[in-house]
């Protein structure tokens, strides 16, 4: 099996908790032969799609973070990507026009070249849009560039608002409005500023929800079906409940409405469109379903000993087995 990782230099990856690392780790436990290459490279020729594609080497604990832990790859060529078996599209967000470039030119690739996840569903899904019945499990959201409207959604929250980017990840961009600040206005009106300065799109406004100060939830999602959970607690001072920020990484068991909503998430992303998924939850409001390079398949490992790598590996196989029949 030939895979090919579309992804960001190994060298600026943070082993001791990426789940690239982790999937890597697991395919050549199996024996696959790994490649990657940077998107900044794809090269669509005669409608046949390239890229400069260098082997990849990984070594490391059984967690991927581990004494000797590595990723490391070789010299490299331009190589045409359709011999390849399976492509994992994993660089880093944000979505923007480069990554939607990506995914148009992904799509000239043949059938017998499974890529995960499918590169259409990238596109439909972005993080923070969420469509049919999953929508209503969410906290009162308005996504709009109207400052008026967005002023007087946030007067209406009783907690204030949290503002993000629309494509943004990580944590990065994302503010709190208290209730009192949105009464104000003229903080609101400075963040909002901030984010159109930073970032295209319009703006999300979320309703705070207090309970994220004791815990946020990450649901993994794996070929269709919630396969695992791990909690994530801010740091002291800090809303934002992600673990690049200090955030604590906690086990935690699946609840049975974390499992109804993500079987209502699974039927409308496609289980075969998208296999991997990571579904946030803040008490019982769904809150994001992260498609784009989802992370903490190693926090998953470690602390509910749940192997995701493998499970997405055992699913991906099997999806590529059907198509192929």
């Amino acid at each position: 099996m030939r895979i090919a990782f579309q992804m960001d230099a190994p060298e600026s990856l943070d082993l001791a908790g990426d789940s690239s690392f982790a999937l890597a780790l697991e395919a050549a436990r199996r024996g696959f032969a790994l490649h990657w290459y940077g998107v900044e490279s794809l090269t669509l020729e005669d409608w046949r799609l390239s890229a400069f594609v260098r082997p990849l080497r990984v070594r490391g604990g059984g967690d991927g973070d581990g004494a000797g832990a590595a990723m490391e790859s070789g010299d490299g060529r331009r190589e045409r990507l359709d011999t390849m078996d399976m492509i994992l599209v994993r660089q880093n967000p944000p979505f923007n026009m480069n990554y939607l470039h990506a995914t148009w030119l992904l799509e000239y690739l043949p059938p017998a070249t499974l890529v995960l996840n499918d590169p259409r569903a990238l596109r439909d899904a972005p993080e923070k849009l969420l469509r049919g019945a999953a929508a209503e499990h969410t906290p009162p959201t308005l996504i709009s560039s109207d400052a008026e409207l967005i002023e007087a959604f946030a007067r209406r929250q009783p907690d204030g608002v949290v503002l993000k980017p629309l494509y943004g990840y990580g944590g990065y961009g994302v503010v709190r409005v208290t209730a009192e600040e949105a009464a104000r206005g003229g903080a609101l009106a400075a963040h909002l500023a901030r984010l159109r300065e930073s970032w295209e799109g319009p703006p999300l406004a979320q309703a705070y929800l207090p309970a994220v100060s004791r815990e946020e939830r990450r649901v993994f999602l794996i070929g269709g079906a919630a396969v695992g959970v791990i909690g994530r607690v801010p740091a002291a001072g800090e809303f934002r409940a992600n673990l690049r920020l200090g955030a604590r990484g906690e086990a935690a068991e699946l609840r049975a409405h974390e499992v109804r909503v993500a079987g209502l998430v699974a039927e409308a992303l496609g289980a075969e469109r998208v296999l991997f998924a990571g579904l946030d939850f803040i008490g019982d409001y769904l809150t994001e379903v992260n498609v784009t390079s989802p992370t903490g398949l190693t926090q998953l490992r470690t602390l509910s000993g749940v192997d995701g790598a493998s499970l997405f590996w055992d699913a991906a196989l099997a999806l590529r087995a059907r198509r192929t029949a």
